[in-house]
């Protein structure tokens, strides 16, 4: 038995390998994925199946669409080189008005406790000084990592994006939803210069300081 699971494992690797992964990828994606492979989707039935976005966890996002009464667009996009991942995911959606603000509330109460720190950390509201739009952050500028929510409360709609590693030439969100700086940070070579913010992460020694 394990010289057969060893023939179908050394059977798949060569697959990959040699860029016939297309079977592959189909029938075992995400589980299976290549190097230098590359993927993306509209398809709102895959929402979210590849949930490889970095530092991000994603938790800003809705994890069904039972409260949504309308979805604009979904695009996830995913290219993979070694050691490094290139994610776009953006998805606007409209709400009726009490859904709308039951997921304000949701955003709000959102809470990550890292591992020994003292409190858990929650997003952070930006009202229009980093984006043009009301937004929530969850992550902001760590590692060329994103995820953050834009609130059009006019129009009862939200657009949740997730980025890692996207320049603004393969970026294709509406500049408007992105940061007001994004092309700055991302084309700097030291991006300490600007402001950060994980809530995924907390480094233990600035929490027993306080």
């Amino acid at each position: 038995m394990k010289k057969v699971s060893m023939l179908v494992i050394c059977i798949a690797l060569v697959l990959v390998l040699s860029g016939c992964d297309t079977i592959l990828r189909t029938v075992f994606r995400p589980v299976i994925m290549s190097f230098d492979d590359e993927y993306e989707t509209t398809d709102i039935n895959e929402y979210l199946q590849l949930n490889i976005s970095g530092l991000s966890k994603l938790m800003i996002f809705p994890e069904n669409f039972d409260k949504i009464s309308k979805v604009n667009k979904y695009y996830h996009y995913w290219y993979s080189v070694p050691f490094a991942n290139e994610v776009e995911i953006y998805f606007d959606v409209c709400y009726d008005e009490t859904e709308f603000y039951e997921e304000i509330e949701r955003i709000e109460n959102l809470t990550y406790r890292i591992e020994d720190s003292h409190t858990p950390k929650t997003v952070i509201k930006d009202d229009k000084s980093l984006f043009h739009y009301s937004t929530y952050i969850a992550v902001f500028n760590v590692g060329s990592n994103y995820e953050y929510v834009c609130v059009d409360e006019e129009n009862y709609r939200m657009i949740y994006v997730a980025l890692d590693g996207i320049s603004l030439e393969k970026n294709s969100i509406d500049g408007i939803y992105l940061p007001k700086n994004y092309e700055n940070i991302i084309s700097s070579e030291n991006d300490n210069q600007s402001f950060s913010y994980n809530m995924y992460h907390t480094e233990k020694a600035k929490d027993e300081d306080r």
